[in-house]
């Protein structure tokens, strides 16, 4: 299967509910805007707010590498609310959801390590939309 030579935010969305598979039908999400704290966070590590300016298989691939990781960590999060319970004689294990999302996360991060580590500290925006690190804001 070839890379795509450029991502839309939905196209970058899709990408992250194709690799969260069951897991976003578990947590209800169907909608870009499920997604989109993964998104926003991928690209504030690429040092970028407009998605059309990553250009260029390497750059594209740092962007699929982070969108990934983040929407593993984004999950993660949302899952930590699951929780184990028994109604008659069923018994629910949500936190098997959990925990094989942290496995998922945990391969992501190993994929995304190097990225990470280009990137230092984390980065985001403001609210003017500039990018910032956190050791920017640190005396």
């Amino acid at each position: 299967m070839a890379y795509p030579t450029s991502y839309t935010e939905q196209t970058l969305g899709d990408y992250v509910f194709g690799q969260l598979g069951d897991i976003a039908g578990l947590l209800s999400w169907s909608s870009l805007a499920d997604v989109q704290p993964a998104i926003d966070e991928a690209l504030a590590k690429c040092s970028v707010s407009d998605i059309a300016s990553i250009t260029g298989a390497d750059s594209l691939a740092k962007l699929r590498t982070l969108a990934r990781y983040e929407g593993w960590a984004l999950a993660v999060r949302s899952l930590a609310a699951q929780f184990d319970f028994k109604a008659g004689e069923q018994d629910f294990k949500r936190s098997q959801s959990s925990a094989n999302a942290e496995k998922e996360l945990a391969r992501a991060k190993e994929d995304a390590q190097p990225y990470l580590d280009e990137i230092g500290p984390a980065a985001g925006f403001d609210q003017y939309g500039q990018t910032y690190n956190m050791s920017d804001l640190e005396g």
